[in-house]
């Protein structure tokens, strides 16, 4: 364990000492602060001794990466997630601090001078979890109406984020696996909602190349791992042994591949095709490829390895922070040596899409994930055909179960209040679910797939690392690129998220932010020339509504468990409230997407009519009288021109989201682009033309579109699927388009359980 002391620190700390509020306990690697017990991970806890023992004096960055990280090269990300996370535990603000100062530039001084305490009576007492108080048995299906939580996960558009920054370290000597603090630390986990149980383990980084590395599975006998890894500038499927030897790639120049899963005798291995697209199987020892569907993603082999189950749903992107799969998505089942499909589940049985679809050791049963805006839960469907049922549910994001080897539980990823993820276990009992258990406490951030072997004795995970960036690219006549792309805003470690141009003139540019470890939003306003003029920061938990107007305001609309819409002027920073809006949203149906007039005239929005979804139209201010514009099996997202004479939006067809225009009156439906999933984005001011993004040959880009769907023209030359781009605008000016360009980088993790369960 990390020990300061003299003569390189300040101080000798005691085993147990106090400064201000808070007492620590070095030998339990325990934190309380006035009576509550922290949740730190051992770097994070290293952090805080090494400041404490420096109180007053600045540690500079360089000096923490040296002592924090010794031997290891590491990014600026990992100490700014640390810092975060001490000061969300702590309490501290950073702009008026009682412990962690920073000294910009510099480092971080602690403030209070530690002082010791008598080692005699009890230690601190560890921080326990609470049993799973979302949990909803019985809870009614239906999700809540009005506008979308600012808390809960949304898809891979960042609906509702969950995806927190990450803890990417490279090791300095290649394939040298990494252990996260001391050889083996206690993780607190609750039984039966009854008493505290401890289960040892050891987390151990297994992958340390600087590309995206994740999406692991382990072999039957427990030796190897197979992963998804982009250091060949795709992502590709790597083998290595879990303990020591030398990774080496399985497929190589097939245009992608993810969603690696064992068949149960090991001889095989299943994945999802970026290029080609469907279910493809190849030898675990190498050889070639060969095609078993052509749609669908994320396989699961029956015990006996005759069947696998799979999603409609094809993929979106690596990494965590998503929706599983979106409200169209269903299971199938096929026979593996006859080629055989035929649907396990159908839309409209659970209140989202189905995904992440698991078999139970018996065969008898699937359980699978279905998200759907507030909620989340995790469900059981026979294989012999039936009507799923709930088995767990909560408020948050919970997702990636795997069954136990005795399936009697599930181990499943939840996100927690203070924004993190924690590994639960889901106990079965009598076909119904008990309060969910706490395994690890604190996961590593980004944390998005979960394997175990056979034995129960190990589980793999991939943590992932977010960075977001927001671009402008020049436009040139008839929507080409006149130059590359430009970044905007300073790179930095927060999230930046959903940038508008600001009307009428366009010269500015609205942006979200969210800072590591703040759980909330700030809004940014930003020109080409003069960068960053104006930020409001902490303007809220979450913001829905988030549009242009013709006065030169952004709409915002806030969460915080009350709805609250202003307009914010960009030069005063000054908010008015609009409480016709609030009107719109508080009377309507369940509104899926939504988009207000720039004039503050209409909402446009995509609704859910039963098993149907339809675009529909209402005056803003007036009691809900949608006109209904287009009615079909799955539509959403809509984007209103911006005199209002076209819509574009997302269509659902054959698995894959579209990009479709439909006139005002309901005239005129045409497909803008298809083929690969597409995402609306922003008419051209005269409305010919359409900016979206889309996922071809395994990579998402920008494009531009007639509005008859011909002369299309792409802008970005993004080769890599670990990053993607969302929610492109057009310039009211006519010149450019801004977009969010978010990048993912991944690492796979070994955790050992050794649990006498």
């Amino acid at each position: 364990m990390f020990s300061p002391g003299p003569p390189r620190d300040r101080l000798e700390l005691s085993e147990r000492f106090r400064a201000g509020e808070l007492e620590v306990d070095r030998a339990a690697m325990r934190a309380v602060l006035a009576g509550r017990a922290l949740t730190l991970e051992p770097k994070a806890f290293d952090l805080l001794l090494l400041l404490a023992a420096n109180c007053g004096r600045v540690v500079t960055k360089d000096e923490i990466f040296e002592r924090v990280w010794p031997g290891v090269i590491v990014s600026d990300n990992s100490l700014t997630r640390l810092v975060a996370q001490l000061r969300r535990e702590l309490g501290d603000d950073p702009e008026t601090p009682r412990y962690l100062e920073t000294v910009r530039t510099r480092g971080y001084r602690f403030l209070p001078a530690p002082e010791a305490v008598e080692t005699e009576g009890a230690p601190p007492a560890a921080a326990v979890a609470e049993a799973d108080a979302d949990l909803l048995d019985g809870a009614s299906h239906e999700p809540d109406r009005g506008e979308s939580s600012p808390d809960g996960p949304r898809d891979g558009r960042g609906r509702l984020p969950v995806r927190r920054t990450g803890m990417l370290r490279i090791a300095a000597a290649s394939g040298v696996a990494v252990l996260l603090g001391a050889a083996a630390f206690w993780l607190v986990a609750r039984v039966d909602g009854r008493s505290d149980r401890r289960i040892p383990g050891a987390l151990t980084q297994l992958t340390v190349d600087p590309a995206f590395d994740g999406q692991p599975a382990i072999s039957p006998d427990g030796a190897s791992v197979v992963f998804v890894s982009e250091r060949s500038g795709v992502p590709e499927l790597w083998l290595r042994p879990i303990v020591g030897g030398e990774e080496k790639p399985l497929t190589s120049g097939d245009g992608g591949a993810v969603d690696p899963v064992f068949s149960p005798d090991g001889r095989w291995i299943c994945y999802t095709s970026l290029r080609h697209g469907g279910i493809w199987r190849i030898p675990a020892a190498g050889g070639t490829p060969s095609r078993l569907t052509d749609f669908g993603s994320r396989a699961a082999f029956s015990p006996d390895g005759s069947r696998l189950v799979f999603q409609s749903q094809e993929p979106v992107m690596l990494g965590g922070g998503q929706w599983v799969a979106s409200r169209d998505s269903t299971l199938w089942l096929l026979e593996v040596e006859t080629g055989a499909s035929t649907p396990l589940t159908r839309r409209g049985s659970t209140p989202g899409g189905h995904g992440a679809p698991r078999w139970s050791p018996d065969g008898s049963s699937i359980v699978f994930v279905s998200n759907d805006w507030r909620l989340s839960g995790i469900w059981r469907v026979p294989v012999a055909g039936g009507e799923p049922e709930r088995i767990a549910q909560t408020a948050g994001w919970l997702a990636e179960p795997v069954f136990d080897p005795t399936g009697r539980s599930l181990l499943a990823l939840r996100s927690t209040p203070d924004r993190g993820l924690a590994v639960v276990r889901v106990p079965l009992a009598g076909g119904r679910a008990a309060p969910l258990e706490t395994v690890l406490p604190a996961a590593p951030p980004g944390t998005s797939r979960l394997a175990l072997s056979r034995d129960g004795r190990r589980l793999l995970l991939a943590a992932t690392e977010t960075s977001g960036a927001i671009e402008r690219i020049p436009l040139g006549p008839r929507g080409t690129a006149a130059g590359p792309a430009v970044a905007m805003f300073p790179a930095e470690s927060a999230r930046l998220m959903v940038p508008l141009f600001l009307r009428p003139d366009g010269r500015r540019v609205v942006v979200r932010r969210l800072r590591p470890g703040a759980g909330r939003w700030d809004v940014l306003f930003a020109s080409g020339e003069a960068g960053v003029e104006r930020e409001l920061r902490d303007f809220g938990a979450g913001i829905g509504t988030w549009q242009a107007l013709l006065s030169g305001e952004v709409l915002l609309n806030s969460g915080d468990g009350v709805l609250r819409t202003v307009a914010v002027d960009p030069v005063s920073g000054r908010t008015r409230p609009v409480p016709e809006v609030d009107v719109t949203f508080a009377s309507a149906p369940l509104i899926l997407g939504g988009r207000i007039a720039p004039d503050l005239s209409t909402m446009t929005a995509a609704v859910r009519q039963g098993e149907r979804f339809a675009i529909v139209q209402s005056r803003v201010g007036q009691p809900w009288a949608p006109r209904t514009i287009l009615e079909d099996e799955y539509v959403d997202f809509p984007i209103p021109s911006a005199d209002g004479a076209r819509i574009a939006f997302e269509r659902e067809v054959e698995h894959r989201l579209e990009l479709w225009a439909v006139e005002a009156d309901g005239s005129r439906l045409r497909r803008l682009a298809g083929g690969a999933q597409s995402w609306t984005g922003g008419w051209s001011p005269n409305a010919t033309r359409h900016a979206f993004v889309a996922l071809r040959d395994g990579a998402w880009n920008v494009f531009t579109v007639r509005e008859d769907g011909t002369d299309e023209k792409v802008l970005t030359a993004n080769l890599s699927f670990s990053a993607y781009y969302r929610y492109p605008d057009w310039s009211p000016a006519d010149d450019a388009v801004v977009v969010e360009r978010t990048t993912v980088r991944g690492e796979v993790w070994s955790l050992t359980l050794d649990s006498d369960r």
